[in-house]
């Protein structure tokens, strides 16, 4: 998948800074593609369907862009 506007490069450290600021561990698929892009715009929006387990019906989303982070001093929509 190609991304336009990338974030930043940023660090195992910087994304374990942010786990431990949220209490949470990022499942380890998530902190690889941090790693390499940090987010960004896809060219294509990405379509997908998924089961929605309340209603146990069918749904169909997209997605428009990955979230961002910044290591802290950096200028920023989210601050690790």
């Amino acid at each position: 998948m190609k991304l336009f506007d990338e974030g930043i490069k940023i660090t195992k450290e910087d994304i374990l800074e942010f786990e431990e600021k949220l209490n949470t561990k990022f499942p380890e698929a998530y902190v690889d593609f941090l790693l390499e892009s940090n987010g960004g715009t896809p060219e294509e929006d990405l379509a997908f369907d998924f089961i929605d387990i309340a209603s146990n019906k069918k749904n169909s989303t997209d997605i428009r862009e990955f979230y961002i982070f910044y290591p802290e001093g950096e200028s920023s929509m989210m601050i690790l």
